[in-house]
């Protein structure tokens, strides 16, 4: 009778650990959705986390070793991402034309936008054209080339302003003498202490005001140019007389 209860409980045990965890042959392909995986791992359907965290890959060895590789041969290797079940957009390298890129379906559902390229250069390419025209690059040196530059920023239109203090130009050659640059416009010092970036809107409200500066210095200049051969006609006149 005793024999038999420990028989017993050997065997609940067993099942124990033969039903409470999954257990992997040594050796050999695991399949999920199928029964002839042609992988290590072969996963044939799509995995549901239910809104939790699906898995978690991590590398504990080298610091540059990989804990997921995607490898796509000729073809392209793709992150793809969504809601609901949709998909809608994709990160992921081009193996065809060897960049890393970024595709948005709402914008562009056949081809990659925004790239950063084998040379490290960084393109966006409006691929609603034909040919997908590059519209804005920065190269590996630094230099950016696009269409157009929008700026946020305040106008200069305050020098047309009633009680605007406008230098007489007496006092902007003093200025000039002394300071070795415009004022308010940013010196070679400034640049220099901002690691030799010059500041485009800054610069460009700055040079809008000397020029709306320079434009009432001529509006009084030809005032008194008009004064003079007013005058000058009368003394012609009377000269003649």
């Amino acid at each position: 009778m005793k024999t038999k209860g420990i028989l017993t409980f050997v065997f609940c045990l067993c099942l124990s650990f033969v039903f409470g965890q999954n257990s992997l042959p040594g050796s050999g392909n695991v399949g999920i959705g199928t029964a002839s995986p042609s992988v290590l791992l072969d996963v044939t359907q799509a995995l549901n986390a239910n809104g939790q965290v699906m898995t978690k890959l991590s590398n504990t060895g080298s610091a540059n070793a990989n804990a997921l590789f995607l490898n796509g041969g000729t073809a392209n290797a793709n992150f793809a991402m969504g809601s609901n079940g949709t998909v809608k957009g994709i990160l992921g390298y081009d193996g065809s034309r060897d960049f890393f890129g970024l595709l948005n379906f709402a914008y562009s559902p056949n081809d990659f936008s925004l790239r950063l390229n084998a040379d490290g250069s960084l393109t966006y390419h409006d691929v609603k054209l034909a040919g997908s025209p590059i519209k804005f690059k920065v190269d590996n040196t630094g230099k950016l080339q696009s269409t157009e530059i929008e700026v946020k920023t305040t106008i200069a239109d305050y020098v047309f302003a009633e009680g605007y203090d406008l230098l007489s130009l007496e006092e902007t050659e003093a200025f000039i003498k002394e300071n070795k640059h415009l004022p308010n416009v940013q010196s070679q010092q400034n640049v220099d202490d901002n690691d030799g970036f010059i500041k485009i809107g800054a610069l460009s409200v700055s040079v809008l005001e000397k020029v709306e500066e320079l434009t009432l210095h001529l509006i009084e200049l030809n005032k008194k140019v008009k004064q003079l051969e007013a005058e000058n006609k009368k003394l012609a006149v009377q000269l003649n007389k």
